[in-house]
């Protein structure tokens, strides 16, 4: 009888160490950021602006079309009345860059991002 008890137990134990029973912990609340939030003309745009633009609207041009895109100021204009995204990500009336080719759907949706928060400085 001794033995039945004492091989029980150890069942028990074995049985009972053996289980891992997975219990959920809960995720404290995290408040999700929005990539777009980050996105800058200083910090992002301004270099894909400087490699794929300027070379065609800036101030050397007497008819820098929709103008010199070295300031600011003088894209953000475009972004917020929609004629960037209008040119540069459909292509309509033509796309943009006129030389060379289409950018990358990731620069695309790069300029799309900053044009939708409200092209941050």
């Amino acid at each position: 009888m001794k033995i039945k008890t004492f091989c029980a137990l150890i069942f028990g134990i074995i049985l009972f160490t053996a289980c891992d029973k997975k219990v959920a912990k809960p995720t404290p609340s995290v408040v999700t950021v929005n990539k777009c939030d980050t996105i800058t003309f200083s910090k992002h745009i301004s270099k894909i602006v400087k490699k794929r633009c300027v070379n065609c609207h800036n101030e050397k041009f007497i008819d820098a079309p929709n103008g010199d895109f070295n300031y600011y100021s003088n894209l953000k204009e475009k972004a917020l009345n929609g004629k960037l995204k209008s040119y540069v990500v459909d292509g309509v009336p033509k796309i943009m860059p006129k030389f060379g080719t289409k950018l990358p759907q990731d620069t695309l949706d790069l300029i799309i991002c900053w044009i939708n928060n409200g092209a941050k400085e």
